[in-house]
Formats: C-alpha cells, sequence, structure tokens
C-alpha cells in the first residue's frame, strides 16, 4: 500500500511502510513506521517502535516510544520520544525527547530534554527550553527561556533568561538575564543586563567541532 488515509481509529500490528500517511484520527503502530515521503497528522500517532520519515507535519499528537527521524520535522502540537533526528526541525508546539539531534533547530514553543545538539538554534519569543543546548550557534529571542548554553556564538536579546551560558563569543542585550556566564574570547554585555557570575575560561566544557561533526553527519546521512 503507498498511501494510508485514517479517519477513524486504525492498530497496525508489526512494522508497516508508506509512500505517504495522513492522519486525521487516530493511528498506532506496533511496530517500526516508515513513511517515504510525507507522514502528516492532524489527529493522535503512538509509534512503538522506530519512525522513519522524509518530512513530518504535526498538528495533533505523536508519541514515539523509540526514535523519529525525518529529513523535516514541523511540530504543531505534541511530541513525545525517546530521540528526534532531524536536518530541520520547527516546533510551534510542545517537545519532549530525551535527546534532539539537529542541523537547523526553530522552536517557538516549548522543550523538554536532556540534550539539544544542533548547528543552528533559534529560540524564538516566549519558548521554553528546559534542555542542556549544545550548538555552533545560538539566538535567544525576547522574553524566551533556556536553562543552558554551550556554544560557539550566542545572542541574548533584550528580555531573554539563560540559567547557564558558555560561548566563545557572546552578547547579552539590556534587560536580558543569564545567571551564569563563562566565556573564551569576547562577551558583550550591556550595562542593563543582569549577569549574576561572569567568568573567562580557557576552553568550553565541550570539543564543538568534534561533537557536532560527529553526530550531524549521522543527521546528514
Amino acid at each position: 500500500m503507498s498511501e494510508l488515509n485514517v479517519g477513524g481509529s486504525v492498530k497496525l500490528k508489526g512494522d508497516a511502510e508508506f509512500e505517504r500517511a495522513k492522519i486525521g484520527g487516530s493511528l498506532t503502530v506496533e511496530g517500526t513506521l516508515r513513511v517515504t515521503d510525507e507522514l502528516s497528522a492532524g489527529g493522535s500517532v503512538k509509534v512503538t517502535g522506530d519512525l522513519e520519515a522524509g518530512r513530518v507535519s504535526i498538528g495533533g499528537s505523536i508519541r514515539v516510544d523509540g526514535g523519529l527521524k525525518a529529513e523535516e520535522a514541523s511540530i504543531g502540537g505534541s511530541i513525545r520520544a525517546k530521540r528526534i533526528e532531524a536536518e530541520y526541525l520547527e516546533v510551534g508546539g510542545s517537545l519532549k525527547a530525551d535527546e534532539v539531534v539537529a542541523v537547523e533547530v526553530e522552536l517557538s514553543g516549548s522543550a523538554k530534554c536532556k540534550t539539544m545538539i544542533a548547528e543552528r538554534a533559534s529560540f524564538s519569543k516566549k519558548s521554553e527550553v528546559r534542555c542542556r543546548v549544545i550548538a555552533r550557534q545560538v539566538e535567544v529571542s525576547r522574553d524566551a527561556e533556556v536553562e543552558e548554553i554551550v556554544a560557539e556564538t550566542v545572542v541574548v536579546r533584550k528580555g531573554a533568561e539563560v540559567d547557564r551560558l558558555e560561548a566563545v563569543n557572546v552578547r547579552v542585550e539590556r534587560n536580558a538575564d543569564v545567571d551564569e556566564l563563562y566565556y573564551v574570547e569576547k562577551a558583550d554585555v550591556d550595562e542593563n543586563a543582569y549577569v549574576g557570575k561572569l567568568k573567562r575560561v580557557e576552553r568550553l566544557s565541550e570539543d564543538l567541532d568534534s561533537l557536532l561533526t560527529r553526530r550531524l553527519s549521522q543527521v546528514r546521512q
């Protein structure tokens, strides 16, 4: 079967593969689900194994007991997975995972994870990120909240909050709030920003070149 359309409630036992899948109702897959083109879900999806897809668009809810791997993933609803891998990940709803690995992350909702690894990460206005973010470039927009960042370059916009920040170069704009800031080369901190602890260090706690090259090459495959 090349295409799956679900308007009611469907349960599939064992692994399943489709070219496209559109879920308006409820789908449960007791195994691994592969969708070579696009999976779109306005309803609910549960996969007990892994989920692999070209593109994933979630307006409803999805739970993956294993890992999700996609070229592009757009989450307007909610997603829960053990791990998430994507070249491009956009989250406007909520995300919960042990680990997230993506070349580019754009988040305007909420995320809760142990680790988020990215080449570039952008956290929009009023987003909430309860993760350890390890990236090349990070921008924290106005009124966003991030738990921890380790990155090469970071910009913390007006009114944003970061609990702990490590960067080679960092700019903290006025009315931003950073509890702990560790920098290697340069820290440009506005006089009206709040930084609880500011310290220059010799190196970051992570080898970014090695870590990002290794982990992101897996996503690009």
